[in-house]
């Protein structure tokens, strides 16, 4: 079994060394930390908050940018598909009438 009078005589050894004013003095510092560091996670929380929502205008804006890129794209394709097909009908119609300056000889 163990000796628990050592422990207590060590324990009581230790608390008469310590002076009540000093106990005070100790725990008042240690609520202070405690209170500094509460107001310390209620900003970071604040923070984060504020960093998300940010994070969500980023995305939404680049949401939006790629479908106005996806928009142009399709605008684009529609157009060169048009170009292509006048270009192809403007050189059948210079084929035929002979426009383009060659001679059928």
């Amino acid at each position: 079994m163990m000796d628990f009078s050592k422990i207590r005589s060590k324990f009581e050894s230790f608390k008469q060394e310590i002076p009540i004013d000093d106990l005070n003095r100790r725990l008042t510092q240690l609520e202070e930390k405690y209170q500094q560091a509460l107001q310390d996670i209620v900003r970071l929380e604040e923070e984060n908050i504020e960093t998300t929502n940010l994070l969500y205008e980023v995305m939404n804006s680049l949401d939006a940018v790629d479908r106005r890129i996806d928009i142009l794209d399709e605008h684009h394709q529609i157009t060169e598909e048009k170009s292509s097909s006048i270009y192809q009908e403007v050189l059948e119609f210079m084929k035929d009438s002979d426009i383009s300056g060659n001679t059928h000889n």
